[in-house]
């Protein structure tokens, strides 16, 4: 969710009902990613498949959250991020009232890519990317994976 211009982590059982209890309850994902770069690891991937419409938007302190999607976030050297949407945009979760995938479009998209050998993580996250917004284009739905990308060398899931 995103609160002022923040993304935070919500836990699934989250019992907030306002931005200041999300603020409480919440982790902001750039606490994680100031973590990481803090460990100086050589490459971190953090993935975010997290955009969905706000529950408080438009209510009481709700009015400071953004009705839909994350905001833009930034990547320390050797970070790699990957939201499932564009800032502003929501995610997928069913393609049509048939569609019994029990992942959402960006994450079935990105296990199948995922068992690719000997290709870069950059590689696939593009490939990723391409096919999530044809898919979504084909039902009337903007989506467009937002890749923040300041890794240095290649790195793969599957060699």
């Amino acid at each position: 969710m995103q609160i002022g211009g923040a993304n935070y982590l919500l836990p699934i059982d989250i019992g907030a009902e306002d931005a200041s209890a999300v603020r409480d309850e919440a982790i902001p994902l750039q606490r994680i990613l100031d973590d990481l770069a803090e460990a100086r690891a050589r490459f971190t991937l953090a993935i975010v498949d997290a955009c969905r419409d706000n529950p408080f938007a438009g209510t009481g302190t709700g009015r400071m959250i953004a009705a839909r999607g994350l905001a833009p976030t930034s990547a320390a050297s050797g970070q790699m991020i990957m939201f499932s949407a564009g800032s502003g945009q929501q995610a997928l979760d069913r393609v049509g009232p048939s569609d019994a995938s029990p992942n959402g479009l960006f994450t079935r998209v990105l296990l199948r890519y995922m068992m690719q050998k000997n290709v870069p993580v950059d590689r696939i996250l593009r490939q990723v990317r391409a096919e999530v917004v044809e898919i979504a284009n084909s039902v009337g739905h903007e989506q467009v994976p937002a890749l923040y990308d300041q890794a240095i060398g290649e790195f793969y899931f599957a060699r």
